[in-house]
């Protein structure tokens, strides 16, 4: 899925107020036109993706599996299993794919990347993570090209990265935080910065309900004053088990100090809270 953000800008001068032969077991209950239908198609070789190449621990992970032959019924929603384990602990966890809509042939999954640290409360299974760990899930597509022998079955496998947490996260609504940080444009950390250079305030969240969630990320600017300097925002929405990275940029003019302060909200009008406000005080230079 892509997603949509919007990014806005304002300057503030004022206080800011607010995925052969089909196995047997697959045609045991279908009509035998259906049989015939289905081998007379040429099979594929299922791949899986994962929802992002970084996930952090104490964080919900979503993986995709598709594969159009294990669609068995066009009218149903089907599902299998599949194996997901970490280097930290290599004992496999069978991991439930749903079918997204009828006849898709695209399934997906959700789990919980563990670090020990956790209650456990959450309603999804758990996968043992490490700090800078790499989980692997494993699917085993047992319908295959004619290029393939028809009686092989073939293992598939990708990888995904375990971060290490800045902070904890937050526990509103299943979105993430960890904390708010002063970066350049290559995510390094600014210890030092002088009036006309570009910073960034990065944040990390994630949805982890089953919705789909609107937010709108929210980097406000002030003054040693109290004057709101610079209040810019991004909007987007997020399917169940995404995660998104932003980072809003700012030039400042002038010397002082200053407080940045990240919201995230479910829209830019304020009302409903995703994440607790994160906030951070530095010094510009001359």
């Amino acid at each position: 899925m892509i997603l949509t953000v919007s990014v806005f800008t304002i300057l503030c001068t004022s206080v800011f107020t607010s995925y052969d032969l089909v196995p047997l077991i697959a045609f045991a209950e279908m009509p035998e036109s259906d049989i015939v239908s289905q081998q007379k198609q040429e099979f594929t070789i299922g791949t899986i993706q994962w929802k992002g190449t970084v996930f952090q621990s104490s964080e919900i992970g979503g993986v995709y599996v598709i594969d159009p032959d294990m669609n068995l019924n066009p009218n149903e929603r089907d599902s299998f299993t599949i194996n997901v384990w970490s280097e930290y602990d290599p004992t496999p966890i069978e991991i439930v794919v749903n079918e997204i809509g009828n006849n898709r042939g695209t399934f997906k999954g959700l789990m919980f990347f563990s670090d020990g640290n956790d209650d456990d409360s959450t309603f999804y299974q758990k996968v043992k993570v490490n700090e800078f760990d790499t989980v692997i899930a494993s699917y085993v597509d047992i319908t295959l090209p004619s290029t393939h022998d028809r009686f092989n079955k073939l293992e598939i496998t990708e990888k995904t990265k375990i971060a290490t947490p800045l902070s904890p996260p937050c526990k509103f609504r299943g979105c993430s935080d960890v904390g708010l940080r002063i970066v350049d444009a290559f995510g390094n950390d600014l210890y030092a910065v002088s009036v006309g250079e570009s910073m960034q305030f990065p944040s990390y969240f994630g949805n982890g309900e089953y919705d789909e969630q609107q937010f709108a990320y929210v980097v406000q600017v002030k003054n040693d004053d109290g004057v709101v300097v610079n209040l810019q925002w991004i909007t987007g929405s997020l399917s169940s088990g995404q995660s998104f990275s932003p980072a809003i940029s700012w030039i400042p003019t002038q010397a002082g100090t200053y407080t940045a302060t990240a919201f995230v909200w479910e829209s830019v009008r304020g009302g409903i809270t995703l994440g607790s406000p994160l906030s951070v005080t530095f010094d510009i230079g001359k």
